[in-house]
């Protein structure tokens, strides 16, 4: 059996956790919750995205940079025992030396609206990633439209061109996985760095979360990659193995095996988003490792290490190659 000895997650929700504890006095959040469990599970690195939600939209800005804030006391505070990944260098001292690296990210470009000189900041900060649109469309393009709401959905707007080409010029990954299929059709044409951090494949899940299957060839085409999602809506099978292994080999079969990568988006595990029904695979990256493990069986050692470290770490280090 292989063994997953190190492993890269390309989403997690991790500082919107860290901004409601903390803004009720909670400290050292992550060497105290969370670290056991990252480290026991194996993983290396952990992409964190800057997340705003509904009510929060009005004082977007003001939110993401709070929960920035989290992230760099965190750091402080657990004294060594994990990275803020800001740029190339620092992400080759964690691959280096097993130290756990955050790698921050934004899902949802609305702390930007009206402010999107301030992309530059984030970026000096170590952002990787962006997805231009959540669930719902801002004044930069229209996100997936789970309700059936949108009757002619467009892709971005001239803004968002515009913000697409800023941050092409940084260097930072385009991240299409809550963008509808028109915005995706414009960052290909646009020739931008993308991955799907989080993001399954439509013909095997019918969700319009998932990715097309001319998407998913696309970005095997462009050296990006789709990170496999652990939210049981967008898997459609009830064994998580046989859930992970359909939709990655799905991957491997249309865009090859440099395409695949872990995008696990467990949001179960934290508090705030919770509801008492589980809704992920998993509870923990613990759990995860655990069915990784039997998943490797089926996929072999190669293909393996391609999934859970070779090419989510060769997206992420050609995304931070620009960093100031």
């Amino acid at each position: 059996m292989f063994d997953v000895m190190r492993w890269v997650d390309m989403h997690c929700d991790l500082p919107y956790d860290l901004a409601v504890r903390r803004r009720r006095g909670e400290r050292d959040v992550v060497r105290r919750i969370f670290l056991r469990d990252f480290l026991d599970s194996g993983l290396r690195l952990l992409v964190v995205t800057l997340f705003v939600d509904d009510l929060s939209v009005p004082r977007a800005l003001e939110e993401a940079l709070f929960q920035l804030q989290c992230l760099l006391e965190e750091e402080r505070e657990a004294e060594g025992a994990f990275a803020l990944v800001r740029d190339a260098d620092q992400l080759e001292r964690c691959v280096s030396s097993g130290t756990l690296g955050l790698v921050p990210s934004m899902e949802g470009a609305e702390p930007l609206e009206g402010a999107e000189e301030l992309l530059g900041f984030f970026r000096y900060h170590g952002l990787a990633s962006m997805g231009l649109t959540w669930s719902r469309r801002n004044g930069f393009a229209e996100g997936t439209d789970l309700k059936g709401v949108v009757l002619s959905p467009g892709g971005l707007s001239s803004r968002g061109l515009a913000l697409v080409g800023a941050a092409m010029e940084k260097g930072i990954a385009l991240d299409v996985s809550h963008l509808n299929d028109p915005g995706v059709e414009d960052l290909l044409r646009m020739g931008a760095f993308i991955w799907a951090s989080h993001s399954n494949c439509r013909s095997l899940c019918p969700h319009p979360r998932n990715l097309e299957d001319r998407h998913i060839e696309a970005l095997g085409r462009s050296g990006g990659v789709v990170g496999f999602n652990a939210h049981g809506s967008f898997v459609g099978f009830d064994d998580p193995v046989e859930g992970m292994y359909r939709h990655i080999t799905r991957v491997v079969d249309l865009a090859g095996e440099d395409a695949c990568a872990l995008g696990l988006d467990l949001c179960d595990r934290f508090e705030s988003f919770y509801q008492g029904v589980r809704k992920d695979l998993f509870m923990s990256h613990r759990e995860a490792r655990d069915a990784l493990e039997v998943l490797a069986g089926r996929l072999g050692a190669r293909l393996t290490e391609k999934l859970l470290w070779e090419n989510p770490l060769r997206v992420i280090r050609r995304a931070l190659t620009g960093s100031p």
